[in-house]
């Protein structure tokens, strides 16, 4: 490609076509057995789980939305699933203990490599085209130490938000 730019159709098509390998190649019946059997399980990530084709369990985060003049409504993951457009982008539902440790997996600690990516594609994907990457944002946040002094704090990550819950993730390459 010429030009890169994230949108989330792009997970869609990628977690088709994975599918449809998965299924060809490997007989898998299902993306998240898939996603168990390849990333999670080896990466002792064992509460994450894919929605939709995985139960989350009770104990998840309540979103909710403000219809105004008073009127909440209260979501929990599985209802309002079913209104996505696609399984894929933002269909995994995750512990923060889990999400730190895919962060140190894909994008290393204290300067290693990744444990997921070759050493060329950490790179690629580390590279800054106008404060965000292939699938990575970057940030620099100026955090008052008490001293008096600030520090400027680079972290990796990513943001994410569907209709009723919305997610930052930040990684520090250096301290995890």
């Amino acid at each position: 490609g010429v030009k890169f730019q994230y949108a989330n159709i792009n997970y869609t098509i990628a977690g088709i076509m994975l599918t449809r390998v998965l299924k060809s190649v490997n007989h898998e019946d299902s993306f998240s057995k898939a996603l168990r059997r390849y990333f999670l399980k080896p990466l002792n990530l064992s509460s994450t789980y894919f929605a939709g084709e995985e139960y989350v369990g009770k104990n998840l985060a309540k979103g909710h939305v403000d219809l105004g003049a008073g009127h909440i409504v209260n979501y929990i993951w599985p209802d309002f699933h079913v209104l996505r457009i696609s399984n894929f982008p933002g269909s995994i539902a995750s512990t923060p203990e889990d999400l730190s440790r895919w962060a140190e997996a894909l994008w290393g600690y204290n300067q290693s490599g990744s444990e997921i990516l070759s050493d060329e594609s950490l790179r690629e994907m580390l590279t800054s085209n106008n404060q965000y990457g292939l699938g990575t944002q970057f940030f620099n946040i100026d955090i008052d130490i008490g001293t008096g002094l600030d520090i400027d704090v680079e972290f990796v990550g990513h943001t994410g938000s569907e209709i009723i819950y919305s997610g930052l993730l930040l990684h520090n390459r250096d301290t995890g």
